[in-house]
């Protein structure tokens, strides 16, 4: 739905507080959310709750978690985990490979054809 179309209605719609929440609305569309939210007492005790919320999930689940996530991560050494250096050593090769392979093939490629010279190949055949 078009950022211009969530303010339309009589009440900022639930998806656009969240994204006001987040500060992922465009600014103009922001303002008319605030100012609508100023306007608003049933919105405004909407957004309210919606910050409550998020406060509540960065003080109680959030900081709890996060350390848990970080350390098992290895502080946040999770692509190197995943892709040992041997395996950015074998992908390494495997390009150079395949651009040398095409840089030889590209050489040993025909001489383009003159404009209406056919392509096709006539072998001839001895005496049968």
């Amino acid at each position: 739905m078009p950022e211009s179309r969530r303010l339309e209605s009589a009440h900022v719609s639930g998806e656009s507080l969240d994204l006001l929440l987040i500060g992922a609305l465009s600014p103009a569309v922001a303002n008319a959310a605030k100012a609508h939210l100023d306007e608003c007492e049933a919105c405004r005790v909407r957004w309210r709750e919606l910050n409550e919320d998020k406060q509540r999930f960065e003080e109680q689940v959030y900081a709890r978690t996060l350390p848990k996530v970080v350390a098992r991560s290895g502080s946040h050494a999770v692509l190197r985990r995943r892709w040992p250096p041997l395996a950015w050593v074998a992908v390494g090769v495997t390009l150079a490979a395949a651009l040398a392979l095409g840089g030889f093939l590209a050489r040993r490629s025909p001489t383009p054809l003159r404009p209406g010279v056919s392509s096709t190949l006539v072998v001839p055949v001895r005496g049968r």
